[in-house]
């Protein structure tokens, strides 16, 4: 690659910002309480909304909450529960 293809690659790859760091499931959950109507998937023709797909989440999460729970006797002696809420929170 030559120099210029390089500044182009260079400056396009640029990604930093001044925001700062919004989990995706809080942004789903922000959004299903202003637009809870409005599609935010579409996949294999089937539409979900974001108050569809927040509901979703919080089935699915509580669902494992359960299971790892049920896995461990007591809740949080299960290291994939830390894991999960890790990803779905932004904490790592």
């Amino acid at each position: 690659m030559n120099r210029s293809a390089l500044a182009v690659q260079d400056e396009f790859n640029k990604t930093d910002s001044d925001f700062p760091f919004v989990p995706v499931i809080r942004r789903i959950h922000e959004h299903a309480r202003k637009d809870a109507d409005k599609v935010a998937v579409i996949s294999s023709g089937r539409r979900m909304t974001y108050g569809e797909l927040d509901e979703a989440s919080n089935r699915v999460a509580n669902f494992l909450l359960q299971k790892l729970a049920g896995a461990s006797g007591k809740k949080g002696a299960n290291p994939c529960r830390d894991i999960i809420i890790g990803v779905l929170t932004g904490r790592s």
